[in-house]
């Protein structure tokens, strides 16, 4: 049987839709607390077992592969832009984008407003992300004039220093959708911000649904992730991210579709596995 192990107050969502989804398609769910440095507890799922699928925090999605055989849809490298950037390109949001590590920002500021602002404009700020999907820190904007004490808020340790960054210039942004990728094909959506505010709807418009479809022909990073798709104020589309489905909030997207569909792909993957 096909056990789901779901970690516990990690999405602040209402499950109850996506628990009655499990017991219709015949399998089980439990709990998982995952304690940082300490691991998992108060979890009766045996960590030998093959038939689980985990959904969950970043954290512990890494302890669950490094110590169970439970399935989970997260590959790390996958999910870093310096990977998927170089297949989406021309679709991105950002697609005029910046490269360095974080410890060069500050030397190479000079360069990098140049770069994002060839006309000469009066724009101070940039925008700042890790390149690593583990997002080891929160995307920011920056402002030039206070370069050093901005980027040192996002320094834990020396080696932080080293990390691969994205710069890119600021984006007015008027919505965004999220939508889960499942075998190929786009399964559900929900509309999630609208002008940069939490606004969650089960509305997705034929042409955000169309563009997701035609990004999910052109790259497949797992057979199950999740897209985030952002619309300009002029009405053009472009990828905000692609992340991981094992570790990604819902929002309105359709649980029912998701457990269904999450499902029939682990069956599928576990009879490929078998011949």
């Amino acid at each position: 049987m096909i056990k789901f192990a779901i970690e516990q107050d990690v999405f602040n969502e209402d499950f109850s839709e996506m628990y009655r989804a499990i017991s219709l398609n015949g399998a089980v769910y439990n709990n998982v607390v995952y304690r940082p440095f300490f691991g998992i507890h108060e979890c009766r799922i045996d960590s030998e077992d093959t038939d689980v699928i985990f959904m969950g925090s970043l954290n512990c999605a890494k302890h669950v592969i490094r110590n169970t055989k439970w399935r989970v849809w997260c590959d790390f490298d996958k999910f870093k832009c310096s990977h998927y950037y170089t297949y989406l390109g021309e679709y991105l949001i950002n697609k005029n984008y910046l490269m360095m590590p974080l410890g060069e920002v500050e030397r190479q500021k000079n360069n990098i407003y140049n770069y994002l602002n060839p006309h000469g404009n009066t724009d101070n700020y940039f925008f700042i992300r890790p390149d690593n999907g583990y997002k080891s820190f929160t995307g920011n904007l920056v402002n030039y004039t206070t370069i050093s004490s901005e980027l040192g808020s996002f320094v834990n340790c020396d080696s932080d220093y080293e990390q691969l960054v994205v710069i890119s210039s600021p984006k007015n942004i008027k919505q965004e959708w999220r939508f889960f990728v499942i075998d190929g094909k786009v399964i559900t959506g929900s509309l999630y911000h609208v002008d940069g505010k939490l606004n969650k709807s089960r509305n997705s418009p034929l042409n955000v649904w169309k563009y997701a479809e035609k990004i999910a022909k052109e790259y497949q990073p797992e057979s199950a992730y999740v897209l985030d798709i952002g619309e300009f104020n002029n009405g053009n589309l472009g990828v905000m991210e692609v992340n991981s489905f094992s570790c990604s909030g819902l929002y309105l997207c359709d649980q029912n579709l998701i457990i269904e569909n999450i499902i029939k792909l682990f069956n599928k993957e576990k009879e490929e596995l078998s011949v």
